[in-house]
Parts: C-alpha cells; sequence; structure tokens
C-alpha cells in the first residue's frame, strides 16, 4: 500500500504545485480527492484536523502530516530521491529562492474573484462565511480553527472589493514577468542550466495565467513563451494533471463524489413519489 497520499483537487492552484513536484521526483502517491465546492469537505472536522487553515493540499508520509503547499514542495524535495530539486551551489540556491518567492506570493485568489462577477463572488463568499459559522456552532474544540479560517474569507471578501488590492498584484506580476522575459533570453531555466523547485512553481503559475484567461501577458513576452511551452512539453507536465483549462474529465471523480449522494437521495423520493401513485391507482375505487 502507497504510504504517501495527497489530499488535493484537480484545478486547485498549490495542490497542482505539489503534484508537479511529486511527478518530477518519481515518486509514487495516492490522489484523495477533497471537495472544496459546494460540500466543503476541507471545512469537515476529520480534515480540519489533518490541515488547521482548511486548505488544500495535505500530504501524508506515513505517520506525518505535512501542510501548506510550500512546505510540501521542500519536504518532498529534501526527503525523497530522484531528480535534484533544490541546487546546492550558492549562488544558483539564491537564484532559485529569489524565483520561488516570486511565485509563491501572487494572489490567485484575489486575480480570480476579482474578474468575476460581484453578485456571484459574494454569494460564493457569503456560503462559505455562513457554513464556517455553522461548524464555528457544532464543533466547538474546533471554533478557533474555524473562527481563524471565517477570518481570512471575511479578508478576502474585503479586498476584492478594493480595486487597489487586484492592481497592485498585477502590477507585481507584470514586472515578475518582465524580469523573467529577460533572464530566459540567457539561461534555459529560472536557476540557470537545471530545472528546480523554481521552474515547478512558475510552470504551474503560467499555467493558471492562462487558465484565468490571461494569456496575452504571456504571449506578449517571447522568452516566456518559449519557456512554458518547454515546461509544457515535459513528461510530468500531463503525469501532473496541470490544468490551462477547466477539464470535465478531471473533475468527474469529485463531481460523483458530491452529486452520488444527492441523486440517491432524489431517486428514493421519485421512487417513493411512484410508488404512493402506483398505490393510490390500486386503491382508487373507479375502475
Amino acid at each position: 500500500m502507497n504510504d504517501v497520499v495527497l489530499y488535493n483537487v484537480p484545478p486547485s492552484l498549490c495542490s497542482q504545485k505539489v503534484r508537479l513536484v511529486l511527478v518530477e521526483k518519481g515518486v509514487s502517491f495516492t490522489n484523495r480527492w477533497v471537495d472544496i465546492g459546494p460540500t466543503a469537505e476541507n471545512y469537515e472536522p476529520w480534515y480540519v484536523k489533518l490541515n488547521p487553515k482548511c486548505v488544500v493540499p495535505t500530504l501524508t508520509h506515513g505517520d506525518k502530516v505535512v501542510t501548506d503547499s510550500a512546505v510540501i514542495m521542500r519536504y518532498v524535495a529534501e526527503e525523497f530521491d530522484g531528480a535534484a530539486l533544490l541546487p546546492e551551489e550558492p549562488d544558483v540556491r539564491e537564484r532559485m529562492e529569489h524565483w520561488y518567492s516570486l511565485g509563491a506570493d501572487i494572489d490567485f485568489r484575489l486575480f480570480t474573484f476579482s474578474n468575476a462577477k460581484p453578485k456571484i463572488v459574494q454569494i460564493m463568499l457569503g456560503k462559505k462565511i455562513k457554513k464556517l459559522k455553522k461548524y464555528a456552532e457544532k464543533y466547538p474544540d474546533l471554533r478557533e480553527l474555524y473562527a481563524q479560517k471565517l477570518k481570512d474569507i471575511q479578508g478576502l471578501q474585503a479586498d476584492v472589493v478594493q480595486p487597489g488590492r487586484s492592481k497592485e498584484m498585477n502590477q507585481r506580476l507584470e514586472e515578475s514577468l518582465n524580469e523573467m522575459d529577460a533572464l530566459l533570453a540567457e539561461q534555459p531555466f529560472l536557476s540557470g542550466q537545471a530545472y528546480t523547485l523554481a521552474d515547478v512553481i512558475w510552470t504551474v503559475t503560467l499555467t493558471r495565467i492562462q487558465f484565468i484567461k490571461r494569456f496575452e501577458v504571456i504571449e506578449g513576452r517571447p522568452n516566456v513563451l518559449a519557456y512554458y511551452r518547454r515546461m509544457q512539453s515535459r513528461p510530468s507536465y500531463l503525469a501532473a494533471d496541470l490544468w490551462p483549462r477547466f477539464k470535465v474529465g478531471s473533475m468527474m471523480p469529485v463531481f460523483v463524489k458530491v452529486l452520488a449522494p444527492r441523486l440517491a437521495v432524489l431517486g428514493l423520493l421519485l421512487l417513493g413519489v411512484v410508488a404512493i401513485v402506483y398505490l393510490l391507482w390500486w386503491l382508487s375505487p373507479v375502475g
């Protein structure tokens, strides 16, 4: 039995980062899909006890539980045999850390919600807030953790309606891409001549840029575009199930998991209605 389990969901940005590291390192792992949508499985007590921040991904390695995608990525890079993703040379490591930090600091939650219709955003975040308050009352032993997550969602709710926050984040992204375009004119990878964790995080970052339909910021920078195409041609890109666009097929396990219980209940209700109608027909005095 595989002792590495990744609790994640296919389109999640941070889940993709960790899947790509695992694939690049050649680590065999079991996928455990966690619904962060309608059923908010990430707020369920069993998951909160695994990951107090109520987010995906979470990695378990035997009895060890590792949370936070940035921590998980380094853990995988350090603890497992396979490709060396952490440079040993000080200057190369410094460049890797620079690009790694730039990629990790981009707030794609803010980008995503800022580009959506305000009413839809408020409805979505409102439902999360309502569910968190309900869970905080229902599970007092986890109340503080739910309160922290509630504060996080309310902070996002406030940031979304402030154009300045989104504008600031967009400017940081543009500056990073300009720097990257100049650098990639001289070398094949972000840290130099070898693929590292910096390339992992930026492969997924560029993929998310395409996913949110901002591909023009990549196309407008020829060296970044060429780099992105090279990263997409690596076998790991498909193997890690990265998402440059929405994939209905990859979401089927999650859809089935979410919808099956509801369809079963609906089926029982319909069966009940049919049975009642059938019984009434037989009991009807009208021949």
